[in-house]
């Protein structure tokens, strides 16, 4: 809520002083207008600098298992939510299924909404497990699609949910052993714009260079 102020609360002011700027110099009143300017600029430096410091000040947050990591984007209403339900470690998926290079990590996902009367769903869910290294790992998606196909299971993330529901799948991941605990997923969604707008806000989970907030996986 604070980051959204201070952006709406810049945005607001950078208007302003351009309009002024552009009105004292139709007027002839340049040195009005240039410290119009000079405030313009201050103002957007002074916003970037309150971003790019509270950015470097973030820490990683680990959520415990089955704690639910909200999306609230740019309108704040953080009625979505995921969390990580169960994991189970695999080598092999199935008797005849594919073989992982390092161990399959089989991450069951709940995708769920607080909403009292709206129907609501993720705009762009992307997973990858993140080791304690920072060091990332993407789905691996053919064997995804294989469980998928034995179980049943629906493979996309960006399902509607109803007002008060949820649903799960699960996300298969070919972990290296090298990777080191803990383990977490993060978990990001959205679509531009608001993607560009929340890169843009103070002390946001996806604003520029900020740390993650990642789901810890038990194991």
């Amino acid at each position: 809520m604070l980051g959204l102020a201070l952006f709406l609360l810049t945005g607001f002011t950078i208007a302003m002083g351009l309009a002024f700027a552009v009105w004292a110099w139709r007027s002839r009143r340049r040195t009005m207008g240039c410290l119009a300017l000079i405030g313009v600029l201050a103002a957007g430096a002074l916003y970037a600098s309150a971003l790019l410091v509270v950015s470097a000040q973030s820490e990683t947050r680990w959520l415990p298992p089955g704690e639910i990591k909200r999306f609230c984007g740019f309108y704040l209403d953080c009625h979505v939510g995921v969390a990580v339900k169960a994991v189970r470690w695999a080598k092999q998926l199935g008797g005849a299924g594919p073989t992982a290079d390092g161990r399959f990590a089989v991450v069951t996902l709940e995708v769920s909404s607080d909403a009292s009367r709206v129907t609501l769903g993720p705009a762009k869910l992307e997973a990858v497990i993140v080791d304690s290294r920072g060091r990332r790992y993407a789905r691996a998606l053919e064997a995804e699609r294989r469980l998928g196909a034995n179980t049943g299971a629906v493979a996309g993330l960006e399902e509607q949910v109803p007002a008060g529901g949820s649903y799960r799948r699960e996300l298969v991941f070919d972990v290296p052993e090298s990777a080191t605990a803990p383990l977490g997923l993060l978990v990001t969604d959205g679509l531009p714009p608001d993607t560009w707008i929340e890169s843009v806000l103070v002390d946001d989970d996806d604003s520029l260079f900020h740390q993650p907030t990642l789901l810890r996986l038990p194991g």
